[in-house]
């Protein structure tokens, strides 16, 4: 406290200075199925749910497409190839959710109809994603993962938050506003999924 008001004006802290207490640092990691137990409670009655018979390996991330120079692109493939595109936000298409797995963060973007996710698909590939975060994932291992039964795209972007949480210095520590940095960024997109009322049922925010 001493040092502080010693030092330049405007220093504050939220509370008095306390003595030092431990933090944890933890990590994301795959368990298999059947080394967990799976219980659901419903009205005092426990349920256990079963592994399933068989399983599958999680399919590898896809896209394809580089961004253009300056990170931006037109978002048009074959089939939306002549199709006027319109520069709008993300977040005029998309919704996300997005927050904190250990040090990674984990951004879920998805669209409401299928004509959406087909670009949605196509267009969240780790380049454009890099790009539209900017400096702070330079250097950081990217990956996009389609989920199209749930029109959605799952981006992970590993090491953005250091060792976690309680050791990062980021001012979002927890990743939650990145999503909607993502949505407020401005993009390429096709006009016809943009002017369709049913296009991603998304407002503007």
């Amino acid at each position: 406290t001493e040092m502080l008001l010693g030092s330049y004006p405007g220093m504050f802290t939220t509370t008095p200075p306390t003595d030092a207490s431990p933090v944890g640092v933890y990590w994301p990691v795959l368990v298999p199925w059947s080394v967990t137990r799976h219980l659901v409670e419903v009205g005092g009655a426990s349920i256990s749910i079963d592994p399933p018979p068989d399983t599958a390996p999680f399919p590898p991330a896809t896209g394809a497409g580089d961004p253009a120079p300056g990170g931006s692109d037109p978002g048009r493939d074959a089939e939306w190839e002549g199709e006027p595109a319109v520069e709008v936000p993300l977040g005029a298409v998309a919704g996300a959710r997005s927050g904190d797995k250990g040090g990674n963060a984990n951004i879920g973007l998805w669209v409401t109809n299928d004509d959406a996710f087909r670009w949605l698909a196509w267009f969240a590939t780790p380049e454009r994603i890099r790009a539209l975060i900017g400096s702070e994932a330079d250097g950081l291992n990217v990956s996009c993962h389609p989920l199209a039964n749930l029109r959605a795209v799952n981006v992970v972007v590993e090491g953005l938050l250091g060792r976690g949480v309680a050791a990062t210095l980021r001012l979002d520590a927890q990743a939650k506003g990145l999503g909607e940095f993502l949505r407020a960024r401005h993009v390429h997109v096709p006009a016809r999924l943009v002017d369709a009322p049913q296009a991603g049922g998304l407002p503007q925010r």
